[in-house]
């Protein structure tokens, strides 16, 4: 992508005809979490086969989220969040189990597995209606643990790069941000400066034990960093950020280490500052349709690919 704000030429370009939700990868493997199902990638985006055979489905299955952690036996697991459901795949979806859910859950709408989720087997699962769902043991043993967690709509989570010590986890609901110290068991409301809005959208810093540092992402008050784990905040782009932020991406590389992009509305928008100033991404190239997706499967820097999803199912590989 590059953070000068515009891409290469794109290697891939295809397209699902299809609303595209979110992207996740594996070693081997891309997803694409579609209206219609999940599809897969062997080729790095250059075509996308549906995953859903094996189920002999006679309707789409929507996919809202999906993610690819590595088990702890090295292969990559694919959980798979549905309306009142999760599946999962040991075989790169191939074949697929249901996993237990409460009787009365709702759509799921954030899988985030552990950042030890090779050793500890943790996926968080956000839901609208039922809260926050844990899963250990690879996704066969669940709990659900809601103490104090006020507002059961959960639009997306994070979980913090040190989570296997500090156990620390955001969860973005419809009326603003709470945060648990002891791998949800309990929750608490963080304040924020524009009282109750929905958060669409959370990133947490790479270095986010020294730096103290996250962003989220609002329906419609834009996007804001805090760098007191949520003690206090400040808005960024403040004039040029007015549409929903509905990702945010964070650099973790060195020397961009300063660099952002955000889903903003439809369109993505880049900052190599932590946010300071913005341009639009790909300006030439993508202002013509939306974007509904984005991922960067190697990591946001200036020599790696960008997988950009737009609103009628094109999906574009920019380097």
């Amino acid at each position: 992508m590059g953070m000068d704000m515009k891409t290469k030429e794109s290697r891939a370009k295809t397209s699902l005809r299809d609303y595209i939700y979110q992207f996740a990868f594996s070693p081997t493997h891309w997803y694409a979490a579609c209206a219609s199902g999940l599809y897969y990638s062997q080729d790095k985006g250059s075509s996308w086969r549906i995953a859903y055979d094996s189920l002999s489905l006679k309707e789409p299955l929507p996919t809202l989220c999906v993610v690819a952690p590595i088990g702890s036996d090295g292969d990559p697991l694919i959980f798979a969040g549905l309306n009142g459901g999760i599946l999962r795949s040991e075989d790169n979806g191939q074949t697929w189990q249901s996993l237990p859910l409460p009787s009365h859950s709702r759509t799921i709408t954030s899988l985030v597995p552990s950042p030890d989720f090779t050793h500890d087997g943790i996926l968080l699962a956000g839901s609208v209606g039922t809260g926050i769902l844990l899963y250990k043991s690879d996704g066969s043993d669940l709990t659900m643990w809601n103490f104090g967690l006020l507002d059961h709509e959960v639009l997306c989570l994070s979980a913090s790069p040190s989570f296997a010590r500090d156990r620390i986890i955001y969860a973005g609901v419809q009326s603003g941000l709470f945060m648990s110290g002891n791998c949800g068991r309990s929750w608490k409301d963080i304040d924020l400066p524009i009282g109750y809005e929905p958060v669409l959208s959370l990133a947490i810093s790479p270095n986010f034990t020294k730096d103290g540092t996250l962003y989220i992402g609002t329906e419609g008050k834009g996007l804001f960093r805090s760098t007191d784990q949520g003690g206090s905040w400040q808005r960024l782009g403040e004039k040029e950020l007015v549409a929903p932020i509905n990702a945010i991406l964070l650099s973790s590389n060195p020397p961009d280490e300063s660099g952002m992009l955000v889903l903003h509305g439809g369109e993505l928008l880049t900052s190599s500052d932590t946010g300071d100033s913005w341009d639009r991404w790909d300006k030439e190239g993508s202002a013509e349709k939306d974007v509904t997706a984005v991922l960067a499967p190697q990591g946001l820097h200036a020599d790696q690919p960008l997988l950009v999803g737009y609103i009628n199912g094109e999906i574009r590989l920019c380097e």
